[in-house]
């Protein structure tokens, strides 16, 4: 099942990045980030905007797919030298 979340909240997520930790794996790079009671996974792809992919709470994990805006986009990779 693929979750859907408010502009609002994704708004935060994509602010925390800026201040996550990015990690780079075999898959690419990749942000994980706690905002309320959850761990919100990002993709940082090469050529596409961040990209939410999942969170996960109490309940287990949750996949979604919600891009950045260009502005979202350009301050996380700003914010670590991408």
């Amino acid at each position: 099942m693929n979750t859907e979340i408010d502009t609002t909240t994704a708004a935060e997520v994509f602010a925390a990045a800026r201040t996550g930790t990015v990690r780079r794996t075999t898959m690419g790079r990749h942000v994980d980030v706690k905002v309320g009671r959850y761990e919100y996974r990002m993709e940082i792809p090469e050529r596409y905007l961040v990209c939410i992919t999942s969170r996960e709470g109490h309940g287990g994990v949750e996949y979604m797919t919600v891009n950045a805006t260009p502005e979202q986009d350009a301050a996380v990779r700003k914010a670590h030298g991408i």
